[in-house]
């Protein structure tokens, strides 16, 4: 910069000393300058040329911080994802939760039977794109295999059974031999008969029932490297999912729910309720992990409204809603826990405010629950009488 000054200062004096001679060079009589005025001239043309040198490291300056600002606002995220951003991570860590559960129910033929009916019936179709597609189709061949496994484990263990009873009744002695033996009238025969029929039938009776453990043993090993096989792939595949997704919506890494994360979900959602305090202790201090996973507050709502913490669950079912997207055609299990919501709004809001609510909570319990949820419409059906008897509207 110092010298590109020093550039423009000579330039600036030599054009001046060359108008100066041409001044006075020239035939027409010209006033000619004093050394003053040059040395005026000189000067403003050096403010001239210092200010502009300023102007344009002003700009350049100018110029370096917009680019900066421009790569740190690439380099902050955003913190609120899109809408398919958010359904893309629910639909995720929803699949991945199911998952887990297929996999720790294997030999759990009625559980087994809910979740293949749930992928089939309860997928909201426009919120699964092709990724999710393929999973699902992936975890319905997992659930039908861990079902053919238990299915033949069932029929090896009859099989088992009948070939044990088979060999008992293979090793009782002949009764029409042995009363041959005793009506011969020789009584050395007749014992040597009955000692022999006795050991000629236990060493029967070891060697079937030996031959029946070494198939049994067997063909449970093959069962379960099949069953050993099955996890392996369907840990694989919800792996490659996760990737996956991940990658193609641009979703934050911290968002997915690793592996071990779900089994502690799954582990302690499962815990019995004689654990109450230290479930909802466990599931408050993990709060930073599955802050972005709705079922986490579902669950939290079920745990505060037990302990008798009505505030905090109504805040819970909140945090929930601005979570959700719809993945499922019916959402059932927010409906199993709004006639806790519902109870803990009559417990803590105005008559205004929980009238407003519960006339709310009741739709979506009805819109969300089928014919079999009986239990559930009737408690819509109590509150809508409860509601009638403070307003007297009788749209309820």
């Amino acid at each position: 910069m110092c010298k590109k000054k020093i550039a423009i200062k000579l330039f600036a004096v030599t054009v001046a000393f060359s108008m100066t001679l041409s001044g006075c060079a020239s035939s027409s009589p010209t006033p000619s300058k004093d050394n003053s005025s040059l040395i005026s001239e000189n000067t403003e043309l050096d403010s001239a040329t210092e200010q502009d040198d300023e102007d344009l490291e002003k700009k350049e300056t100018s110029e370096i911080e917009d680019i900066d600002m421009d790569r740190l606002e690439e380099e902050i995220p955003e913190d609120d994802l899109s809408p398919t951003q958010r359904n893309s991570i629910n639909m995720l860590n929803y699949m991945s939760t199911l998952t887990q559960k297929v996999n720790e129910s294997s030999g759990n033929q009625m559980l087994l039977e809910e979740l293949y009916s749930s992928l089939v019936s309860d997928m909201y179709p426009n919120a699964v794109d092709t990724k999710t597609q393929a999973q699902i189709t992936s975890l319905m061949d997992t659930i039908a295999n861990y079902q053919m496994i238990t299915e033949k484990r069932d029929r090896l263990e009859y099989i088992y059974e009948q070939n044990r009873a088979q060999a008992l009744r293979q090793a009782i002695p002949n009764p029409v031999g042995l009363l041959s033996a005793v009506e011969s009238g020789n009584l050395l025969k007749s014992a040597a008969s009955v000692l022999y029929m006795a050991v000629d039938s236990v060493s029967s009776y070891k060697s079937a029932t030996s031959q029946a453990d070494l198939q049994y043993i067997q063909e449970g090993w093959e069962l379960e490297d099949q069953e050993k096989a099955e996890l392996h792939n369907s840990t694989k595949s919800a792996l490659n999912y996760m990737y996956d997704m991940v990658r193609d919506y641009d979703i934050d890494g911290d968002l997915a729910l690793s592996q071990e994360h779900i089994e502690d979900f799954v582990e302690w959602s499962n815990k019995p309720e004689s654990q109450l305090v230290s479930k909802t202790e466990w599931f408050k201090s993990h709060e930073d992990t599955y802050r972005e996973f709705g079922p986490y507050w579902l669950e939290l709502a079920k745990y505060y409204y037990n302990m008798g913490d009505y505030a905090k669950c109504l805040e819970s079912i909140r945090q929930y809603e601005s979570l959700a997207t719809r993945i499922y055609r019916k959402d059932l299990e927010k409906a199993t826990v709004l006639p806790m919501i519902i109870v803990s709004a009559k417990e803590t809001l105005a008559e205004d405010e929980y009238i407003k609510l519960a006339d709310q909570y009741c739709s979506e319990i009805c819109d969300n629950t089928g014919d079999e949820d009986w239990s559930l419409k009737y408690f819509a059906a109590q509150i809508y009488m409860d509601l009638y008897t403070l307003t007297k509207y009788e749209c309820f």
